[in-house]
């Protein structure tokens, strides 16, 4: 795997991990 695909991995994690914790935020304030 190339150094470029490595930081997309990591990046797309990140933003998955974000999208989950706003997802539980929300639930949270319902």
């Amino acid at each position: 795997m190339s150094k470029n695909d490595e930081k997309t991995d990591i990046t797309s994690g990140q933003v998955e991990n974000q999208t989950e914790n706003q997802v539980d935020d929300q639930v949270m304030e319902q």
